[in-house]
């Protein structure tokens, strides 16, 4: 994925993942601008999963932005 964010103030972004309709949890989360930055997230996925869900959580309330493109699962 690809990803621009602008921290400011009490803002903060997450990237997370729940399993078999699990709990989600944080794999990722954003505390400093990251400009124009492609990354790779490494997730482990437990034994038995058939299913997995990715959410991305933003909360703020100022003028700056979290933005997401180029999404891709891919097993290795």
């Amino acid at each position: 994925m690809t990803t621009f964010y602008r921290q400011e103030g009490a803002q903060s972004a997450q990237v997370l993942v729940s399993f078999n309709g699990g709990t989600p949890t944080p794999v990722k989360s954003y505390t400093a601008d990251v400009i124009s930055k492609p990354q790779s997230l490494t997730v482990a996925v437990p034994a038995g999963a058939s299913s997995a869900s990715f959410r991305f959580r933003y909360t703020g309330a100022n003028n700056w932005y979290w933005t997401i493109d180029g999404v891709k699962v891919t097993a290795s």
